[in-house]
């Protein structure tokens, strides 16, 4: 029998992509999530509901560490952070955000906050984890502010202002390195960036901007190309059919 269609059909199902060079495999470091300070307010509870946490490569992987959980939003729960190299990290809660912060004053808010989408931050570079430790902030300081000039009290989703405080989160959020394992962002690693940004274009291992994916995640290209399981596809059904001769 003559299994060369067999190997071919196998073969074309395959991602057409360079072989990879060299792969990093790093050791697993560990993140938080926390809520970007505001002077003005004090945070007493935050929280994601039913989040998800993806961390995306640069070829088009996803490994998801936290799928459709409660995560703490002050920075007292601890997540994994895959040890590899990294373009990006995507966090997606789509049942919303819950929070209480309140002032001296006193003025309290209530949050009900649900973003359109995920919030996806990427590297300004290729990242890699090795140990390291990580916080993923939500929003930027003083984000909360805008809840001052909006004079209300509590936000939902189905208010404008409520819509605009959650797009602050999605679009403003970033993941900085926690250089002293401390569990808190401090103002040196503060002023030395972010490793990844929702304020960053997406990137692939080149530095180049990221082509968008096809339903198989494969990267889109202009030219279509004979890949490589096409091509070993074929040798391996030739050797076969070879050898049964």
């Amino acid at each position: 029998m003559n299994r060369l269609p067999f190997f071919l059909v196998l073969g074309l199902g395959a991602c057409d992509r360079p072989p990879p060079e060299g792969i990093f495999v790093g050791n697993p470091g560990k993140s938080v999530v926390q809520t970007a300070p505001t002077a003005k307010f004090t945070f007493e509870f935050a929280r994601l509901e039913a989040a998800d946490v993806t961390w995306i490569d640069c070829v088009g992987g996803r490994e998801v560490v936290v799928e459709g959980e409660a995560i703490d939003a002050l920075g007292r729960a601890t997540l994994t952070a895959p040890g590899g190299e990294w373009c990006g990290v995507e966090l997606a809660f789509p049942q919303g955000f819950t929070g209480f912060a309140s002032t001296p004053a006193p003025i309290e808010f209530g949050l009900q906050l649900q973003p359109e989408g995920p919030a996806e931050l990427w590297g300004a570079a290729p990242f890699e984890v090795d140990g390291e430790s990580y916080i993923i902030e939500l929003g930027e300081p003083e984000w909360l502010d805008l809840g001052i000039e909006f004079g209300e009290f509590t936000f939902d989703p189905t208010t404008p202002e409520g819509q605009t405080l959650a797009e602050s989160i999605r679009t403003t959020s970033s993941l900085f390195l926690d250089e002293d394992d401390s569990g808190t962002l401090e103002p040196a690693e503060r002023a030395g960036g972010p490793v990844a940004s929702a304020g960053f274009p997406p990137l692939d291992a080149t530095g180049d901007p990221k082509p968008p994916l096809t339903s198989e995640g494969c990267a889109q290209g202009p030219t279509p190309r004979l890949s490589w399981g096409w091509l070993f596809g074929a040798l391996g059904g030739l050797i076969l059919g070879r050898r049964r001769r």
